[in-house]
C-alpha cells in the first residue's frame, strides 16, 4: 500500500524481512534512492532527544523522597469536611485554602503533640513549633519550602509566605536550605480537581496532609430536604513506625474540625 502510494513498483524494491518479505523500510529506502520525500521518513530522521543531566536540586529531592517511600510505613486516611463556611471565610479574609489547612495542622499538631515529632537517626524527636513542608509546583520539579512556627502566623501571613514561595519556584530560586528542618508537610491537588490522593511522606515527618478539591453535593437535612453544600476532601498518611491508627485519626478529626469552623483559627491558643 505504502509502495503504491509513492509510486513505486514492488518489483524494484528488494525485501530484507523474513523469506525476502519487503517491509515498510525497504519500500521507504527505495523512495529515498529514487529521491521521493516521505514527511514520517523525514520526521523521524529529524527526531532528536534531549538529555538532561539528573543532578542538583531535583536529584537531592529525589534521594530524600526515596528514602520515605523504602522506609515509612504509609497508611492512609480520609474524609470529608463541611466547606461552607470555609468557602464563606476564605471570601472574606482573601486567604488561600492551603493557608488554611497549614494552619489547620498546626494548631492540630499543638493539641497532638505525639503526632509533632519526628524520626531521625533512630531517634524520635518531639517539637514545640510547628515547621510546615508546603508543597510547590515549579518548572524543576516538586519542591516543599518550610513556613516557621507556623502556629503564630495568621492565615493572611501564611497565604502571603505561600505566594511568594510559589512565585521563587516559577523563577527556580527555592533552595535546599529553605526546604530544610520541617516536622510535616502539606500538599494541595484541589484546583486540579483531584479529590483523594496519596502523597509520598517527606522524611523525616511522620505525616503528610494531602488537601483535595472543594465540591458541591446534596446533603439531606434533618427535617429530610435535600440541599446543595460544599464539601472539601482529606486524606492524612502517616508513619505507622511512629503513629498508631487511633492517635491519626483523632488528629485529622481535630484538622476537620478547625477547617469546618474556620474562624476559630485565628482565636485559638497558641
Amino acid at each position: 500500500k505504502l509502495a503504491a502510494q509513492l509510486g513505486i513498483p514492488l518489483e524494484e524494491v528488494r525485501g530484507t524481512g523474513p523469506g525476502g518479505r519487503i517491509t515498510k523500510g525497504d519500500v521507504l529506502h527505495a523512495a529515498r534512492r529514487r529521491g521521493i520525500a516521505f514527511p514520517e521518513a523525514e520526521a523521524e530522521a529529524k527526531a532528536v532527544e534531549r538529555k538532561v543531566p539528573f543532578a542538583g536540586i531535583r536529584k537531592a529531592i529525589t534521594q530524600r523522597l526515596n528514602a520515605g517511600f523504602h522506609e515509612a510505613l504509609p497508611v492512609a486516611l480520609t474524609t470529608k469536611f463541611a466547606a461552607d463556611r470555609l468557602v464563606k471565610h476564605r471570601m472574606e479574609t482573601g486567604g488561600s485554602y492551603t493557608a488554611y489547612a497549614v494552619k489547620a495542622v498546626a494548631l492540630a499538631l499543638r493539641k497532638h503533640r505525639n503526632l509533632n515529632v519526628t524520626l531521625e537517626g533512630g531517634e524520635l524527636v518531639y517539637h514545640d513549633e510547628a515547621n510546615i513542608a508546603v508543597a510547590v509546583d515549579t518548572p524543576k520539579g516538586l519542591m516543599a519550602p518550610v513556613i516557621r512556627s507556623v502556629e503564630k502566623l495568621s492565615i493572611l501571613e501564611l497565604t502571603k509566605q505561600i505566594n511568594d514561595f510559589q512565585e521563587k519556584g516559577l523563577r527556580g530560586e527555592i533552595t535546599l536550605e529553605e526546604q530544610s528542618n520541617h516536622n510535616f508537610t502539606v500538599t494541595n491537588l484541589g484546583a486540579l480537581g483531584i479529590r483523594y490522593f496519596m502523597p509520598i511522606i517527606n522524611p523525616p515527618d511522620p505525616a503528610i496532609l494531602a488537601v483535595g478539591s472543594i465540591e458541591t453535593e446534596p446533603y439531606i437535612t434533618e427535617d429530610g430536604r435535600i440541599e446543595p453544600r460544599k464539601v472539601g476532601y482529606l486524606t492524612l498518611v502517616f508513619d505507622h513506625r511512629v503513629v498508631d491508627g487511633a492517635p491519626a485519626a483523632k488528629f485529622l478529626a481535630t484538622i476537620k474540625e478547625f477547617l469546618e469552623n474556620p474562624e476559630t483559627m485565628e482565636t485559638a491558643s497558641v
